[in-house]
């Protein structure tokens, strides 16, 4: 069975960016084990550098916390540019070997000038969480057509990523959920990791 896991950056209804960004990692399930490990590995080892004592939380990345030093990758918490710099070296490497062996990215980027003069046009248009929600589910089932047709495929999300609600909606409807490629959805999970 495939597992995609998709985020979503920027925000679609804000004045302060130009585009919104999909990513998607997409491999079979077996795959996904070792990759967490190794990454899991990566991200303890750089927290126990840290005074980190405070934090409850177990060891994690987050893109738009470490980059900007919030918590708990606070300079406070012992974290500076070459901690930082290092973290995201070694979870890179982490997914570039991942990337390499076969585990598939599918990335889409849609500038929000574009998709508002669309709508002018269009006034029936979907909205754009709708549009990037069947984007990936398409192309997240089309990079491994024949296991997705065989075993279907495993969506994760983080919970407050607007693409998770679009999926979800879409999950909820009956006559949605019994067509090709949605009846091929064996779950899906509003979390990045499955246990």
């Amino acid at each position: 069975m495939l597992a995609a896991y998709v985020d979503t950056g920027n925000d679609y209804d804000s004045q302060q960016y130009r585009s919104v960004a999909v990513v998607g990692c997409v491999a079979r399930h077996t795959v996904w084990k070792p990759l967490e490990d190794a990454w899991q590995a990566v991200v303890v080892e750089e927290w126990s550098k840290r005074r980190m004592d405070s934090v409850e939380d177990s060891p994690y990345f987050h893109v738009t916390d470490v980059w900007t030093f919030s918590n708990p990758f606070s300079r406070r918490n012992g974290w500076n540019e070459d901690s930082r710099r290092r973290l995201f070296s070694a979870c890179t490497d982490v997914s570039a070997d991942a990337v390499a062996g076969s585990m598939k990215v599918v990335a889409c980027l849609c500038p929000l000038e574009d998709y508002k003069r669309v709508c002018e046009a269009v006034p029936d248009t979907p909205h754009l969480v709708d549009i990037c929600g069947n984007w990936c589910m398409a192309h997240s089932a089309a990079s491994d057509p024949e296991e997705f047709t065989k075993e279907g495929i495993s969506l994760f999300f983080d919970p407050s990523d607007p693409i998770a609600g679009s999926i979800n909606q879409k999950w909820k409807h009956k006559n949605t959920r019994s067509q090709w490629p949605w009846s091929l959805v064996r779950q899906k999970r509003f979390d990045f990791l499955p246990e």
